[in-house]
């Protein structure tokens, strides 16, 4: 009886081990399913830009890198302007008299306002406005006094008129840089210019969402600009509205710290240098001797190629360039932020 019984005992303890067993050897099955199923967006950087063959030093204090831990992966929404805030823009512009409507098959409704210098565009699907004169601004160019401002100045006055007039909040705003141009008379377009023989500044931007820096891969594609004449007036303005972003149902990633970023700093890839002002595919492989970095923020690239049109985090790395010649160059890089670590 007692054999009978510890035979009954073994047996149902045997089960419960296969169970247990089963189960364990099951989760770690769905944990590597997981695992595998974890995609992280892949980057698309500028098709001028160059990975990293020269030394890079990381010239920031590990006390200074104040990144959290982890990110959300965010997505960008894809809603139009309505015709309501359409029209606000345009009164906030002086514009008093009703459109013109077009209805364009892959650009959608298109509002158009003519003023008596001055006409407005705004595509309502694509969330794009541009404020331009109606005529030949040359003789305006030309003869606008230099009232000798400074950079600060020039900016703090198209902050104003992004605020004023088209309407964008001041915490959406991020500056990113200050182009100096000139008129080229025989193409009827601008071109860029020294501080000797320069007409206009034009103030670029990116956009900030719940303090999130919003950016185009190439620094030279901007989401908003506004060229000022040199007595401070507003001659153009173009404005790439992003609506609103979302966290992406990939979730979070957990990004570099500062051991990593040591790490792989060489895997970081030159998007600008001097400003714009060498084109990088024409540089040799010598040409730059070493990169220096001083600054570091974290953003979103806003154009990729992953699916869901999601967003991707990236370290924006800026610094100087020593070049061949000797000569010290401002230089921005891109860096992957997402960890290789994440499990």
């Amino acid at each position: 009886m007692k054999t009978k019984k510890t035979k009954i005992i073994i047996f149902a303890l045997l089960v419960i081990s296969l169970v247990v067993f089963a189960i364990v050897i099951l989760n770690g099955k769905n944990k590597e399913k997981t695992k595998k199923e974890y995609i992280s967006p892949k980057i698309s950087y500028p098709s001028d830009s160059k990975k990293a063959n020269f030394t890079i030093t990381f010239n920031i204090n590990e006390k200074d890198f104040s990144f959290p831990k982890e990110v959300p992966y965010l997505v960008k929404k894809q809603n139009p302007l309505s015709k309501d805030d359409a029209q606000k823009i345009a009164s906030s512009l002086g514009f008093t008299k009703s459109p013109k409507e077009f209805d364009d098959i892959e650009e959608g409704k298109i509002l158009i306002w003519n003023g008596d210098n001055y006409d407005l565009t705004i595509n309502l699907k694509n969330r794009k406005i541009k404020y331009s004169p109606n005529h030949n601004p040359e003789e305006e160019i030309k003869t606008a006094p230099n009232k000798q401002l400074k950079n600060e100045d020039v900016v703090a006055i198209a902050k104003n008129f992004l605020k004023e007039k088209i309407n964008i909040p001041e915490d959406k705003i991020y500056y990113t840089s200050t182009t100096l141009l000139k008129l080229e008379k025989e193409k009827e377009t601008f071109t860029e210019a020294k501080e000797d023989n320069f007409q206009i500044y034009q103030v670029n931007f990116s956009q900030k969402i719940n303090n999130i820096i919003i950016l185009n891969p190439a620094p030279i594609q901007f989401l908003y600009y506004v060229q000022v004449l040199k007595d401070g007036n507003i001659l153009n303005s173009e404005i790439n509205l992003i609506n609103d972003v979302s966290i992406s149902n990939i979730g979070k990633v957990k990004i570099k710290d500062y051991k990593e970023i040591l790490e792989n700093i060489n895997q970081s890839v030159l998007i600008s240098l001097d400003e714009g002002n060498i084109n990088i595919p024409d540089i040799e492989n010598d040409f730059i001797q070493s990169i220096r970095v001083e600054k570091i923020e974290l953003a979103y690239l806003l154009e990729n190629n992953s699916r869901n049109n999601t967003l991707p985090p990236v370290f924006i790395l800026t610094g100087w360039a020593k070049t061949k010649d000797t000569k010290e160059v401002k230089a921005l890089l891109y860096l992957d932020a997402s960890s290789k670590n994440q499990f």
